[in-house]
């Protein structure tokens, strides 16, 4: 598998977000990384172990800098610096793939038109996917040996991957779609297997057999005779309902996981329960990247139901 290019977005789309890659914090971070590689031994040559670990201090100087884009909204510019890690051959790890991951779906699921969605969302999935390889055969050790991993809970990569691949459906053709639709299926069920408290993985489910119900029992019908798959036969309304209950119950205070509840109450005609859910939305302080959009949903799915 090919990696993602190194820098820029599609049709080198330059930086130009904040201040930028080249800005005077920037700077801040790379004396900051040039002082933390002279107090391991400056640049004179160093064993396999100590280029480990400067590369693992390369890792969390990116790591921080690239949450911190994240949680203003930046996702472009993480993404870039991401990738630009990503390219280094000191770099590896877990924690910079999914994160990838998470900022190329963020990108992607803001830009006009299917095709350059589709391009970061199928970034999104690659990063997403290695990630969970990574998750799966356990940590590098310092001589890059891998150990064993005494938990697979961590579901970051496999989630990203998947939240990708629900999003790159809804761009695809039928056929197309009922596979990706499959794989959320199939690969959201092993990391509930693996992780059965995380909230955003029955989040996900819940959303996929919401979205399946929706659909008639017409399209469902002719869709599985056309082209076939798991999921149109086998999503119901009371699973979407169990999943996504479980997912406000684990994290109340998501704007995101109330909305989706009170959007599957409005789909079964029980107008109550969606407003008084959709208020609790319109009363939460949350600083997610999409709390305004949330929001606004939710105000909007109050409108419809008359309140």
């Amino acid at each position: 598998m090919r990696n993602p290019p190194a820098n820029g977005l599609p049709g080198r789309t330059p930086v130009g977000v904040g201040q930028g890659l080249n800005g005077p914090r920037t700077r801040l971070w790379e004396w900051i990384g040039v002082a933390t590689l002279l107090s391991l031994g400056g640049f004179a040559p160093v064993s396999a172990q100590t280029a480990v670990q400067n590369g693992a201090v390369q890792n969390s100087v990116v790591i921080v800098r690239a949450d911190s884009l994240f949680a203003r909204g930046e996702s472009k510019a993480a993404l870039i610096l991401l990738r630009d890690r990503l390219a280094a051959r000191d770099s590896t790890g877990y924690a910079l793939l999914w994160r990838a991951a998470r900022a190329a779906i963020a990108q992607g699921s803001i830009l006009p038109g299917p095709y350059p969605q589709n391009y970061l969302l199928e970034e999104g999935m690659r990063w997403g996917a290695l990630a969970e390889a990574e998750a799966v055969a356990g940590p590098l050790g310092l001589n890059g040996e891998r150990l064993p991993t005494g938990s697979t809970a961590d579901v970051s990569g496999g989630y990203w991957q998947l939240a990708s691949t629900g999003l790159r459906a809804k761009n695809a053709a039928p056929r197309y779609g009922a596979e990706l639709a499959d794989q959320i299926w199939t690969g959201g069920y092993a990391l509930l297997a693996r992780a059965p408290d995380d909230p955003r993985v029955h989040s996900l489910l819940g959303r996929l057999h919401m979205e399946i119900m929706s659909l008639s029992w017409t399209e469902r019908v002719l869709g599985r005779l056309i082209v076939g798959g798991e999921v149109l036969g086998n999503a119901t309304w009371d699973d979407a309902e169990m999943h996504l209950t479980r997912a406000v119950e684990l994290e109340p205070s998501s704007p995101r996981y109330l909305l989706d509840l009170a959007l599957l109450h409005a789909a079964r005609e029980r107008p109550t329960a969606a407003r008084l859910l959709a208020e609790r939305v319109l009363g939460l302080r949350s600083d997610a990247v999409d709390a305004e959009a949330v929001k606004q949903a939710a105000s909007d799915l109050i409108d419809r139901l008359g309140g």
